[in-house]
């Protein structure tokens, strides 16, 4: 806002452009008009944006898992490569509603192979059975690769990463479900990494509940 007297602009009232000239109190007043902005969005554009709110909520479920599925030493980082790895998994229609397969989530990333590795959930039991073979050596896969089960519960609960064995030799375990937590919710994953902690494998949905 600007206040000034000129014999030249005396008096004016009237608005060019986004400016706008007055009196108040004896004096020329010019100011800018406050701006008013629309947020039209297309189609696309809103889809995005539901797809964006979504993944960010599913992958709240997945926390603990994230810096070592990723490798990345902060969670902002494996949250960041998460969502870049899952965001176009999000169905959304034109009614914005959403879809998408737990299962089909990656929780890691990267150039090892994925593992033999499987699981089975027992309702009785309240837990979870994993069960791994060895596999033959080849270039992306070798005896001393970690093997990790991602347990999560995504109704509420965060969920727990698991060190189940190597890929040289086979193997069982069964893993009891913390109290509270709905068999009927839970989504199982596996990957590989390397001793090292500098790789991993692609992430392989395992089994989900009945409610899920």
């Amino acid at each position: 806002m600007a206040i000034f007297d000129s014999v030249l602009f005396r008096r004016v009232k009237n608005s060019v452009g986004n400016v706008t000239t007055y009196v108040l109190n004896n004096q020329n007043v010019v100011r800018a008009k406050c701006g008013h902005h629309r947020d039209r969005k297309s189609l696309l554009q809103l889809k995005q944006r539901v797809r964006m709110k979504a993944i960010q909520e599913v992958c709240y479920f997945f926390y603990p898992a994230l810096q070592v599925g990723f490798c990345c030493s902060s969670l902002k980082e494996g949250v960041n490569r998460f969502v870049k790895a899952n965001v176009m998994k999000i169905g959304v229609d034109d009614e914005l509603k959403v879809t998408f397969d737990w299962l089909d989530m990656a929780v890691s990333e990267g150039p090892l192979g994925q593992p033999a590795l499987s699981a089975e959930l027992d309702a009785e039991a309240n837990s979870v059975l994993f069960c791994w073979e060895r596999q033959a050596l080849m270039p992306y896969a070798f005896d001393s690769d970690l093997l990790y089960g991602v347990v999560s519960e995504v109704g509420e609960m965060l969920g727990i990463v698991i060190p189940l064995g190597t890929r040289g030799v086979a193997g069982r375990l069964t893993w009891g479900l913390p109290d509270g937590w709905d068999i009927r919710q839970v989504v199982v994953h596996g990957f590989a990494r390397n001793v090292a902690g500098s790789r991993t494998s692609g992430s392989l949905g395992l089994v989900a509940g009945k409610g899920v």
